[in-house]
């Protein structure tokens, strides 16, 4: 089925490959569409950063160097946004480790019996 989506060759560096195969994987998808979410992701920021070198490409030399401040701080805030979005992933990590089922302690056992087949002293009293 023919798409209308563009094509795009990527060089990308050997670990940032891995992490994004393996993320494209766990989510059950093409890596190209988890590579199209998140650039997705900041193309509101990419979009007002090109305006603004194109209006800078325009401009008098006084006026480029605010435009330039501008997209300084554009700059910033995309990075912030890659930042937050990290910062969320890490705290589901978080999250999803202390929760794993398969993490066992010493001495746990997942019910009320003794590993050796006795009592783990059961309350008394209680139904």
């Amino acid at each position: 089925m023919p798409t209308s989506k563009r094509r795009v060759t990527v060089n990308l560096e050997p670990g940032l490959h891995e992490t994004l195969k393996r993320l494209a994987e766990l989510q059950g998808r093409p890596l190209s569409g988890t590579l199209n979410e998140l650039l997705g992701g900041i193309q509101q920021p990419l979009q007002r950063t090109v305006a603004l070198l194109e209006a800078a490409e325009q401009a008098p030399q006084e006026v480029r160097e605010g435009l330039w401040e501008t997209v300084d701080n554009l700059d910033r805030d995309i990075r912030q946004s890659v930042s937050n979005g990290s910062e969320g992933v890490d705290q589901l990590t978080r999250a999803l480790e202390a929760s794993n089922p398969h993490t066992v302690t010493r001495g746990s056992h997942g019910g009320d019996s003794h590993p050796e087949g006795g009592d783990t002293g059961s309350k008394e009293g209680q139904s």
